[in-house]
């Protein structure tokens, strides 16, 4: 009966497979001290600014860059806009409406889009002037400045997208998915808008 022979690993595999352990150890070591490293410049310092009203739940909601290098943002439950210079200090303006999104107009103006089925736009020196938009309880919600010199936005319950110019014409038009709510709207760097479609599962391009 012949004896099975067993052939032992050579000294020169030995080593290489004991290099290769060595390496991956070395490799574990630096990897976790680059991950440390990166972790360690991802540390921020962020800054808040409490609004006047803050006791009372004034709902900030929406903020922007402002035409005057301040930042302004919308206070939803408490009927304000609020302006917040870059080193912190807030001041509140009264509106009509319960304001929600807002954003720079070509115009030099504040934009914002309102509750009550406005758009409404506030000057820097305090004026206010509201558009009804035509179609009723459209639910206006998001609004940007538009590559043509006009305000866009977006009526969630009506299915549309509006267009108003710096003057406060306003045109809709329908999104061809009924029921799809158009939310946020943006220009692209195609110069298009374009827009989510929450319930629809979406995103709107137009033109």
């Amino acid at each position: 009966m012949k004896k099975r022979k067993i052939t032992k690993g050579s000294p020169k595999s030995k080593n290489a497979s004991l290099l290769v352990a060595v390496a991956g150890v070395i490799i574990t070591a630096l990897m976790s001290i680059l991950f440390v490293n990166v972790q360690a410049k991802e540390k921020i310092t962020i800054s808040e600014f409490k609004v006047p009203i803050y006791g009372e739940n004034s709902g900030p909601y929406f903020i922007t860059s402002g035409p005057d290098g301040n930042l302004w943002f919308t206070e939803f439950y408490v009927n304000k806009i609020g302006r917040i210079t870059p080193k912190g200090k807030i001041t509140e303006f009264d509106v009509p409406s319960f304001p929600r999104d807002i954003t720079s107009g070509p115009d030099s103006n504040l934009w914002f889009t309102a509750s009550e089925n406005k758009i409404v736009r506030f000057t820097l020196s305090g004026d206010i002037t509201e558009f009804l938009i035509p179609t009723s309880n459209s639910g206006p919600y998001s609004i940007t400045s538009g590559a043509d010199g006009n305000l866009w936005f977006t009526e969630s319950s009506a299915g549309k997208i509006g267009r108003i110019t710096p003057d406060g014409i306003i045109t809709e038009f329908v999104v061809p998915t009924s029921n799809s709510g158009p939310d946020d709207i943006t220009v692209g760097p195609d110069g298009n808008l374009w827009f989510t479609e929450y319930y629809a599962n979406q995103i709107g391009r137009y033109p």
